[in-house]
């Protein structure tokens, strides 16, 4: 008789592996989607890392730069607007 335990243990596990994998992805994202996730391109994102004023990020290799969403979000916070450049309400009627 075989035990079925320890096969329905491996099933399981391997079965929680890729939403443990999606949840990391969707914390950490790589450089397309953190782009992506701004509507910036590529290209503004190294030109942040070069010269500073951009959202933190971390090496996750030599050449693995990843973005935590926390991270991306407090960026887009800390820029937001506060000032308008005609108060609400006195624009001119169409």
């Amino acid at each position: 008789m075989r035990d079925h335990t320890s096969t329905t243990r491996r099933r399981s596990k391997r079965q929680t592996e890729p939403h443990v994998a999606r949840e990391v992805d969707q914390l950490n994202l790589a450089e397309p989607a953190a782009a992506a996730y701004l509507n910036v391109s590529e290209a503004v994102l190294r030109y942040w890392r070069r010269n500073g004023g951009g959202p933190q990020f971390f090496r996750a290799g030599a050449k693995l730069i990843r973005y935590r969403r926390r991270d991306l979000d407090v960026w887009i916070e800390a820029h937001l607007s506060t000032t308008n450049t005609q108060p609400m309400g006195t624009g001119d009627a169409a």
